[in-house]
């Protein structure tokens, strides 16, 4: 019985320690010769499955800096113990040049993706 008492005590113990990392997204601004590009403006959302009054949750909006990155902290819209955190869509534009793609993101990972803009 002691034994047992001091298992699972420590089960407890361990799990309460769990240190959630921090999932990250990390857009590459470039253009089409694969320059990084500064100050682009980068939106990242989810797009809606229907027209009906259906609000973003997730829509966040960023510029690059001067090595072309971005950067989009998502941890808030991570629990622990879930499974993937959603496929979400990038738009970027600057002056004239306009890109899209879509990000599969991970969880407590930092996830790189590249936006190529037009």
């Amino acid at each position: 019985m002691k034994n047992f008492i001091s298992l699972l005590f420590l089960i407890v113990f361990l799990s309460s320690c769990y240190k959630e990392k921090k999932t990250i997204v990390t857009v590459l601004v470039k253009d089409e010769n694969g320059q990084s590009l500064q100050n682009a403006e980068v939106r990242l959302f989810a797009e809606p499955t229907s027209t009906s009054e259906n609000n973003l949750i997730n829509d966040y909006k960023n510029f690059s800096n001067a090595k072309g990155e971005v950067f989009f902290n998502l941890t808030n819209i991570y629990q622990p113990g879930q499974t993937g955190v959603g496929v979400l869509a990038l738009e970027g534009k600057l002056n004239s040049l306009f890109g899209t793609n879509i990000v599969s993101i991970e969880q407590e990972k930092n996830n790189i993706v590249q936006l190529i803009l037009y």
